[in-house]
């Protein structure tokens, strides 16, 4: 996906960038919670294996956590705090 938008194109915008990486980030999060291994992952992204573990790397820092597990119940936990709140 990424490397397609570069195709013809000496510039991408970090705008561009951003907003393929959120909805890569979208993809692997929801996949996660349906329990689909990297492998599956990757050709639903349509990326290696390598670049989504990166991703889900970089998803656990920002999140906090150090485990799939982990990231469903922070998740979980945060939508359940904003609709008590």
């Amino acid at each position: 996906m990424f490397f397609a938008a570069l195709i013809g194109t000496k510039e991408v915008g970090m705008e561009t960038l951003l907003n393929e990486h959120q909805e890569i980030d979208r993809i692997i999060i929801s996949s996660i919670f349906l329990e689909k291994s990297n492998t599956e992952i990757a050709q639903t992204v349509g990326y290696s294996v390598s670049f989504v573990k990166r991703r889900i790397a970089a998803i656990f820092r920002q999140y906090g956590v150090k485990s799939k597990v982990g990231l469903v119940r922070e998740i979980l936990k945060t939508n359940i705090n904003k609709h008590l709140s």
